[in-house]
């Protein structure tokens, strides 16, 4: 389950109608009815389940599709299932500024050319290419142009560092965004909390 963040105390909660009881702190190691319980980063989560290390696991989808991405998959490794909580977006955001990226016929055109890619940070590096590759067209019709930089936080003031044109990152309210003189340009993946768990199993 998640070790912190927006979806560890709704986990919490859920868990607790069915029994089992997390203690918040800083043992990452717990158990409860019986029930080995291990608190993890929630990127970290479905790697873990897919690799039989645990039965289950509690993650956001937008983990679950950075590693089904990651390996390849399509989704037939992993099985899972909506929790009704943690629900936000992972979305591509631009600056108000200069807005080096719009939305046209269905594709991202952007200020880009052989010698100008389009810019991108991001901590979801496999979803921004799986995205970018399929619905990125440059100006000057050349095939996709892009160039992507991990980040592991505070992924909006890239754009304001010079770092990058565009960002992929999760949104809830979209506060950060505005605070940031940012605006959303395409919904990537509409995302919550999920259960997931080995197929077959």
């Amino acid at each position: 389950m998640p070790n912190k963040g927006e979806l560890f105390k709704p986990t919490v909660e859920i868990l607790g109608s069915c029994g089992i009881n997390v203690r918040e702190g800083r043992s990452l190691t717990q158990e409860s009815g019986g029930i080995k319980i291990f608190l993890m980063n929630v990127l970290d989560i479905p790697m873990v389940v897919d690799k039989k290390f645990v039965d289950f696991g509690i993650t956001g989808e937008d983990c679950l599709f950075e590693y089904l991405v990651s390996i390849g998959s399509d989704g037939e490794r992993l099985s899972s299932s909506r929790l009704g909580f943690g629900a936000c977006d992972l979305v591509v955001a631009a600056s108000n500024s200069d807005k080096p990226v719009v939305f046209d016929s269905g594709f991202l055109v952007g200020l880009i050319t052989r010698a100008n890619p389009l810019r991108v940070a991001t901590k979801y590096v496999n979803m921004a290419k799986f995205f970018l590759k399929r619905n990125l067209r440059p100006n000057d019709g050349f095939v996709s142009n892009f160039e992507i930089t991990k980040l592991n936080g505070s992924v909006e003031s890239s754009i304001g560092l010079g770092i990058a044109d565009a960002i992929i990152d999760i949104v809830s309210t979209g506060t950060t965004l505005r605070a940031n003189g940012l605006f959303e340009v395409r919904t990537v993946l509409e995302s919550e909390a999920v259960l997931i768990q080995k197929r077959g199993e």
